[in-house]
């Protein structure tokens, strides 16, 4: 019960705040690390980030063949036909493995 009226009480104090414009404090985080999507972030973001790391990764000739492979998928839902030409392009390398998963 003492849990519930602290969040309750931060929950009104919050409210007035707002009510009178107050300001709330902004972190600021500088983010030196490579950018890797969140999961936290919409699917279509993430999804956006996978793409452009294979195609970082994957030579010109192979970036084709998962971008078939990708398109084939779309039209037939044929999962296994999809991986299995997905292992052929990220199993030979092992840091590769982490984008067929």
């Amino acid at each position: 019960a003492h849990r519930l009226s602290t969040l309750s009480l931060q929950y009104e104090k919050r409210l007035t705040d707002e009510q009178k414009g107050g300001r709330k404090k902004i972190k600021l985080v500088s983010n030196t690390q490579e950018r890797r999507a969140e999961p936290a972030e919409p699917k279509k973001a993430r999804a956006t980030f996978y793409i452009a790391t294979v195609k970082d990764t994957l030579s010109q000739q192979n970036y084709e063949l998962f971008s078939k492979a990708l398109q084939q998928y779309k039209k037939t839902d044929d999962f296994h036909a999809m991986l299995s030409q997905m292992s052929s392009l990220f199993v030979e390398d092992e840091e590769k493995h982490v984008l067929l998963r």
